[in-house]
């Protein structure tokens, strides 16, 4: 499974510093929508230290719930009173976004809207560095409109998740040919479904079954409306991950020189 790349689509997460973006957007409407992961974990850790208490003193027939509910609220205050979230990790979810701080850099794995730009360093494998793109040559990404950045200028072009499809679409299929479509997915089914009985990486197999997925879904809408956006919605999302399907390929052959 290619990191950093949403299995349901292909497209790629766009990564983009936290000081590009404008600061009412940065300081303001992320942090203050965002939820602070390090924070809740260590909440999670103090609920599972304090259930077998609760147990314990249910089963003996102690009315303790409410003095150990107290005492669990009270070392959880103390523990964030002095609380320094600087170098948290924090998850935003909103409107159709979903934004992960981590470090300096926002990782942008769901959006309306996407660009096109070269790959990250290696501390990013797979993801788009989005100040190096321009929206018109590299890999699919997802982004932040003009909105997030000051004076509404982005360092990119951009367009909306269904503009992406259909500008793929042409490109993919520039005239209507269904008939040669059905038999590409088709074919590639049977290659899915021979990976899928040999895999054992879960990660690994669980990147097929969404790809085989978006591959049946593709051929009944090819079936049952073969110019409707259904088709450019799934044709995308499979062409974009045709790419580890052909290294899985490559490798089959190599195995069999």
């Amino acid at each position: 499974m290619i990191p950093n790349t949403d299995p349901k689509t292909g497209i790629r997460y766009g990564v983009i510093p936290l000081h590009d973006l404008d600061p009412w957007f940065a300081y303001e409407e992320f942090y203050d929508n965002s939820e602070n992961l390090a924070i809740k974990e260590i909440e999670l850790e103090i609920d599972e230290l304090f259930e077998p208490i609760k147990e314990f003193a249910k089963e003996r027939g102690l009315d303790k719930e409410t003095e150990i509910e107290k005492l669990k609220e009270s070392i959880a205050e103390e523990m964030f009173e002095n609380w320094d979230e600087s170098e948290d990790s924090r998850l935003y979810e909103h409107d159709g976004y979903k934004i992960q701080l981590i470090g300096n850099d926002l990782f942008i794995a769901e959006s309306p809207y996407v660009t096109l730009g070269p790959l990250c360093s290696p501390c990013a494998p797979g993801a788009v560095y989005l100040p190096d793109a321009d929206g018109k040559r590299g890999f699919m990404a997802y982004c932040l409109p003009k909105e997030c950045f000051e004076d509404d200028k982005t360092p990119y072009e951009y367009i909306t998740i269904e503009e992406g499809y259909n500008k793929l679409w042409k490109q993919l299929y520039p005239e209507d040919n269904t008939p040669s479509l059905i038999a590409d997915m088709n074919e590639l089914m049977r290659f899915l479904y021979k990976k899928e009985t040999e895999e054992t990486d879960l990660d690994v197999l669980h990147w097929i079954r969404n790809l085989r997925t978006n591959v049946v879904l593709l051929l009944e809408s090819a079936a049952t409306d073969p110019n409707g956006d259904k088709v450019k919605f799934y044709l995308t999302s499979v062409r974009l991950q045709i790419g580890m399907v052909n290294e899985m390929k490559r490798r089959v052959e190599d195995e069999n020189y």
